[in-house]
């Protein structure tokens, strides 16, 4: 089978998990016996095409130059008719080179309009991957703080632009005077938004959702057919992490070495719920002194902390996976509706407990609560800190029940064998529609 993957993004330039979960993604596929090819950006001012591990990458021109690692923004770009119509032309040229038995895959949904595109030009199958929540409500606060099996997404521009307005208020942006202009970029939004559904996600052949939590809320989608819809969970990082005694000098730095922590990995902000951890790691200090919170990640903390608390900038994939497996557990405290959890992917892989906010992906397809970990109610810090206090608590019994526990709940959503299968049933199914 040959399999067109597009994204804006690539490694080295990887603004969140997409692109990594798409670098194992690939892997795999090529490992499977796949010809895989992807199409991306190339933020250097170099168009190439190269091989990396059995699959091939192919860098289109574009205008917007950037550095690479994670701070990096280009959505100004993509917005634009032109990137649409450099990736379709891209598409299609890359399909006549392929031949029979190609399907394209839409990793992101900032690429729908300009793969389907393609795929209607090239008469070929796409599927598209909703990783995360912008195609369902930009702004998100009509969806986030509350479990995806009971959040109602906005509907229509005007819903989003309320929406938005909303998403600000939350963040403390107060008084009359900004709300017009909060009120028209909430409008644009909203049809952005629904110009992605009509042109894109309402185009597909097959829906690929990365959770099922996701899976609940594109069903209430208008127009989105809950058959077309189905739920392909990420990979695991297959990525031989650091030495432990590497880890533990690097936690030395940090002066971490011997102590009991917690990890929370990903992005800085309100919508990850870190202030939330910080107000917990005050409150477990009174009964456990040598606990600490390691935060590692984008951005730096905006918040008053305590000495326990060890903010640091991001760190390579095999120094996180060491890390992972040095800690007393990963916290997850998030109030959006996260569109999965790669760590916690490798948190169940190596049977390391997680904590989780009730609110998106992870205490629905991850965390079974008091087995592998605990699920706490969102914005509640107060429980946070109890179940961490637990968690330092444990005996070495239950931390093997949790271990035993975590393996099987990995095997059942994230087993790579789980999921070739299901990417296989997916595409040669398209394949014999078409």
């Amino acid at each position: 089978m040959n399999i067109l993957i597009s994204n804006p993004y690539f490694p080295p330039y990887a603004p969140g998990g997409a692109e990594y979960s798409l670098v194992q993604m690939c892997e795999r596929f090529a490992e499977f016996g796949w010809s895989v090819r992807v199409i991306t950006n190339c933020y250097d001012g170099k168009p190439r095409r190269e091989f990396q591990n059995g699959y091939e990458v192919e860098w289109l021109q574009c205008p917007v130059e950037l550095l690479p690692g994670q701070q990096i923004d280009a959505s100004e770009y993509l917005a634009t008719k032109g990137y649409h119509e450099s990736l379709t032309n891209a598409l299609v040229l890359a399909a006549g080179e392929m031949g029979h038995d190609t399907v394209f895959i839409a990793n992101n949904a900032q690429s729908f309009r300009g793969t389907v595109k393609a795929a209607q030009i090239a008469s070929i199958p796409v599927a598209g991957i909703v990783r995360d929540t912008q195609i369902i409500c930009e702004g998100g606060a009509c969806i986030d703080n509350t479990p995806a099996d009971i959040a109602i997404p906005c509907s229509g521009p005007f819903g989003m632009a309320r929406c938005f307005l909303k998403f600000l208020r939350r963040r403390d942006v107060r008084g009359l005077r900004p709300v017009p202009g909060i009120l028209a970029k909430g409008l644009l939004l909203g049809m952005r938004r629904e110009s992605l559904r009509r042109e894109g996600l309402l185009q597909l052949d097959v829906i690929i959702t990365i959770s099922d939590a996701l899976r609940s809320l594109i069903a209430k989608v208008p127009s989105v057919h809950p058959k077309r819809v189905q739920t392909i969970r990420n990979f695991h990082s297959n990525i031989i992490p650091t030495s432990p005694e590497r880890v533990e000098a690097f936690l030395a730095t940090l002066g971490l070495a011997g102590k009991r922590f917690f990890l929370v990995a990903g992005r800085k902000t309100i919508g990850k719920g870190v202030d939330l951890a910080v107000e917990a790691a005050g409150k477990i200090v009174k009964s456990h002194p040598d606990a600490a919170v390691l935060f590692l990640g984008r951005e730096r903390l905006w918040i008053t902390a305590g000495a326990n608390v060890i903010d640091h900038e991001s760190v390579s994939q095999e120094l996180l996976l060491g890390i992972l497996q040095a800690a007393k557990a990963l916290i997850i405290p998030g109030r959006w509706q996260e569109g999965l959890h790669r760590t916690m992917i490798d948190a169940l892989h190596v049977g390391v407990p997680v904590i989780c906010s009730n609110v998106g992906a992870p205490p629905v397809d991850g965390v079974l609560d008091g087995r592998t970990g605990f699920v706490v109610p969102c914005e509640d810090s107060p429980a946070l800190a109890s179940a961490m206090i637990r968690i330092l608590d444990w005996t070495s019994e239950q931390r093997a029940a949790c271990r035993i526990a975590s393996k099987e709940r990995y095997l059942a959503n994230f087993g790579s064998e789980l999921l070739m299968t299901q990417w296989a049933t997916a595409l040669n199914q398209m394949i014999e529609v078409r």
